[in-house]
């Protein structure tokens, strides 16, 4: 496994406790600029954008225990609004165009509140059904997935341009219960291009949740259930028994060839906290990687620029493995217990955005390495790297490229001027 060093790095400042689902990355204000959002437990909100400043640019306050935090067009209305979860039952829903035409402090408001079960960990919005509205769906500590939708009260058609205050209310559409505790929640695409809705649970399993015909939100039970035994997962050496209780992270909509119609199955990835990272496409295991580390959080992001996703898992102790899609692996040590992380699009410097890892410390600290530059995932020699150039240079300094010590020579005086 090759190690890497990544040196681009900022500081932001944010104190108090954040929980590993209450950081996010995404375009809140609709510039086409990514920014970066995170909630305490304390209450407090603040929406990093660029890192001139170590400041917040727009900040939340007394908004409870947060505890997940979500980007996306909840309202349907063709752009994102900010989703804020806390662990009391409180839906708080920040809508920046309506708010910077109307208030350019740097402290904000929800434009939305609704109470909802309390006890949520995790949160995604996306059209988890495949009806063309997004949803929002929430996992509960309580062993309970919950899905909701805005119904606006006053536009009855199927797109509407945002009021200054939205005049609605989520309306709840599903509920499922399960005998297991929840990891997280993501969505993915079956091979017929269906989505569906994957729930983690302990042991590495998960659960798949699919609605019936498109645009039917009755409930439904689980279709299938995926054990420790099935081929989606990979078996561990003997030398190893899996924990059936350890607690399990889960990603989808992995993509794996450039620019793929939504047509076809994606992969989906599963992590466990005894370090156990799995690839799966269509109920089949494609590579398994078991490493010494306590996997807690577990992302997916374009790092080497191909086209293709690379699996992001992270560890408590900030150490951070980048799988890509054949398998292959590197390695980042970030030094410092994280207590969440993110991989994503963040703008550093409003002119675009740039691949990014973001570690938050336990020492109230986030650290945003940025302009990731993994160009490739395998290890390679000297010889594939030299171009046609390069060897007749060398060649003309007497030097033979198939002399080992004498490249080793070469390459220290070049990089420590030592011989």
């Amino acid at each position: 496994m090759r190690c890497i060093t990544l040196v681009e790095c900022a500081q932001v400042e944010f104190q108090g406790s954040i929980f590993k689902n209450a950081m996010a990355l995404g375009d809140v204000d609709n510039d086409g600029l990514c920014e970066l959002v995170v909630g305490s437990q304390d209450g407090e909100l603040a929406i990093f954008k660029g890192i001139q400043s170590v400041k917040p640019w727009k900040r939340g306050t007394n908004l409870g225990m947060i505890v997940a935090v979500g980007i996306g067009d909840i309202f349907n209305c063709k752009h994102n609004s900010l989703i804020v979860i806390s662990g009391e039952g409180w839906c708080y829903i920040f809508d920046f165009v309506a708010i910077l035409k109307n208030d350019d402090s740097d402290v904000v408001y929800p434009v939305h509140t609704q109470r909802i079960p309390a006890n949520v960990k995790a949160l995604i919005v996306d059209d988890f059904n495949g009806d063309g509205f997004v949803e929002l769906v929430i996992a509960l500590t309580d062993r309970v997935v919950r899905s909701y939708k805005w119904s606006n009260t006053e536009v009855p058609s199927r797109r509407f341009t945002m009021p200054i205050q939205p005049n609605g209310k989520l309306v709840a559409l599903n509920k499922w219960e399960f005998t297991s505790q929840i990891g997280n929640i993501t969505t993915n695409l079956m091979a017929d291009g269906t989505p569906t809705l994957l729930v983690s649970h302990p042991g590495g399993t998960f659960i798949r949740l699919k609605l019936g015909q498109k645009g039917d939100t009755t409930d439904r039970a689980p279709i299938e259930i995926l054990s420790g035994k099935s081929v989606a997962y990979h078996n561990l050496g003997l030398s190893q028994k899996r924990n059936p209780n350890v607690s399990t992270e889960i990603v989808g909509f992995i993509q794996d060839v450039p620019n793929a119609n939504d047509k076809c199955a994606l992969p989906f990835a599963i992590a466990t906290l005894d370090g156990s990272l799995t690839l799966v496409k269509e109920d089949v295991s494609l590579w398994s990687l078991q490493v010494d580390r306590n996997l807690f959080c577990v992302s997916k992001l374009d790092v080497t620029g191909d086209g293709k996703d690379e699996i992001v898992a992270c560890a408590w102790d900030g150490y951070t493995y980048i799988v890509n899609t054949e398998g292959k692996t590197v390695r980042f040590a970030f030094g410092q217990s994280v207590s969440s992380f993110c991989a994503g699009n963040f703008s550093v410097d409003h002119g675009g955005n740039s691949k990014a890892l973001i570690y938050a410390t336990f020492e109230g600290k986030i650290y945003i390495y940025y302009n990731l530059n993994v160009e490739r995932m395998d290890l390679v020699t000297y010889k594939e790297l030299l171009s046609d150039n390069s060897v007749s240079l060398l060649r003309s300094l007497d030097m033979d490229i198939n002399n080992s010590e004498k490249m080793k020579e070469l390459a220290s005086y070049l990089l420590y001027k030592y011989k």
